[in-house]
């Protein structure tokens, strides 16, 4: 068994969208190890979370793809979990930032600023 079967996060996210969706238990398995939740389910649902997205990089930000001006990253858009939200321009190297999660993305960096590692870019909010 692994030393840590189940990210934390992930676990909060599954457990908060289980309670929004009315389910009151959870079990989940892995190998030799499972974990039983038993949830509260909120009267009036879950209240949204905010996931932040930073910048794994330090460069330039670009909201449309530097070299296809056509293509623009979601922006205060749905995104998708793996969607490009953004690209860093490093060096003459074009980064594509993907969203960890799915949800609502508002951009919180300007086009064009430059950025440093950790820097936030943009927030997502989740139900």
């Amino acid at each position: 068994m692994s030393e840590k079967p189940f990210d934390p996060a992930i676990v909060g996210t599954l457990s908060r969208h289980a309670a929004a969706g009315g389910i009151e238990r959870v079990v989940l398995r892995q190998d030799d190890f499972a974990l039983e939740m038993t949830l509260a389910v909120p009267a009036g649902g879950v209240s949204e979370t905010r996931i932040p997205f930073v910048a794994d990089c330090a460069g330039i930000l670009h909201w449309r793809h530097p070299d296809c001006p056509d293509v623009e990253a979601g922006g205060a858009a749905i995104l998708k979990a793996g969607e490009v939200f953004a690209w860093l321009e490093a060096g003459g190297v074009i980064l594509s930032q993907t969203a960890p999660a799915a949800g609502r993305g508002e951009r919180r960096a300007e086009a064009g600023a430059l950025v440093g590692y950790g820097t936030l870019l943009m927030e997502l909010q989740t139900p």
